[in-house]
């Protein structure tokens, strides 16, 4: 990021820069005053560009910039600082320019208001891709499903909501048993809350909510890099996990219609290969068995001899399953006509 001498900018203010953070009453030293325009340029060259801890450089929540600020502020170690809090910091910060609140960011339901800042001298005067806020509320999460589904253009639908994973490790350790006796529980004594099954609303902008969900990672094999901008490297599912997705959590994806849209958009730009990698690794016979019916049946896609092979064997354990029960083609969604090769209920 380049920010045109942000600390002789302010350093220009010399009344409200001085009274600012210390008083006006306060004597300032140069050294001090040195030591603000160290804390300015620490603070341009951590945003100057995309970093593992910061994959996007463009927004950042309020505790993430006050946290950072603070990690600066001691780093640099300057007695005539140390009590300047990150908050005062933050709202130095605000009055330079070179970071702006966030707007049109309204609360979920039962919880504080949301703040983020966008950063740079002209960030105040450009709208945020929700890729760069999802980014900046989850710095090492998984931008997917529905904002996964825009980004590889699998749908014309505009997401009416958009979600970012975090990749937990899948525990080898069965579940323990609940260590209070059923006699000494306490009864509810109000309804029991509804479970969104998109996962924990963190915010709206604009209007449209933003969800945080928990992935396993053997369930996302496909993840990759990409640019955004200059300002933003995000993490994001591949152009096949994000098919598999739809097939997995259609809810989450747009629902069927979007789900049948990215499909036949994405007939022929499909990397099989990489298809069968995932299934292999999510190991997950009935996603193999929608993903069977949708490339053969539904879409009569040519298929290679590698994913064919592995989809017929698939296939042909369920067939010989007598006691099998047919499930949905879409998880959470019925369906009247059953196939009874890959046993499932469809369209």
């Amino acid at each position: 990021m380049t920010i045109e001498s942000p600390e002789a900018r302010l350093l220009g203010q010399e009344p409200s820069f001085r009274g600012f953070l210390v008083g006006e009453t306060t004597p300032r030293t140069t050294t001090q005053d040195d030591h603000f325009a160290n804390i300015l340029a620490e603070f341009s060259k951590t945003f100057g560009s995309p970093s593992s801890k910061y994959p996007t450089v463009r927004c950042i929540s309020r505790t993430a910039l006050i946290r950072e600020l603070v990690e600066i502020r001691d780093r640099l170690s300057h007695p005539g600082t140390r009590h300047i809090s990150g908050q005062a910091l933050l709202e130095f910060l605000l009055r330079s320019g070179l970071v702006h609140r966030v707007s049109h960011i309204d609360s979920a339901d039962n919880q504080s208001p949301a703040q983020f800042f966008s950063i740079g001298l002209n960030g105040s005067t450009s709208e945020l891709n929700p890729i760069e806020l999802l980014q900046a509320m989850v710095s090492q999460g998984i931008v997917c499903y529905f904002t996964a589904v825009q980004f590889h253009n699998l749908s014309t639908q505009i997401p009416t909501h958009h979600h970012i994973a975090r990749i937990t490790k899948t525990s080898s350790r069965p579940r323990k048993a609940p260590s209070i006796s059923p006699i000494h529980r306490i009864p509810s004594t109000g309804a029991p809350k509804k479970r969104n099954r998109l996962g924990r609303q963190q915010f709206l902008y604009h209007g449209i909510p933003y969800y945080i969900t928990n992935r396993e990672s053997t369930r996302v094999p496909g993840i990759q890099k990409r640019y955004y901008t200059d300002k933003t490297v995000f993490s994001i599912t591949t152009y096949e996990q994000t098919l598999l997705d739809t097939l997995d959590r259609p809810l989450s994806c747009g629902g069927p219609s979007v789900v049948f849209e990215a499909w036949e958009n994405a007939a022929g730009e499909l990397d099989q290969k990489r298809i069968l990698d995932h299934l292999r690794t999510i190991k997950d016979q009935r996603l193999t068995r929608r993903v069977g019916f949708m490339l053969h049946d539904h879409l009569q896609h040519k298929l290679n001899t590698d994913l064919r092979r592995y989809l017929y064997r698939i296939r042909s354990q369920h067939s010989k399953d007598q006691a099998a029960a047919m499930i949905s083609l879409l998880p959470g969604y019925e369906f009247s006509h059953p196939n009874h090769g890959w046993g499932l209920e469809v369209p």
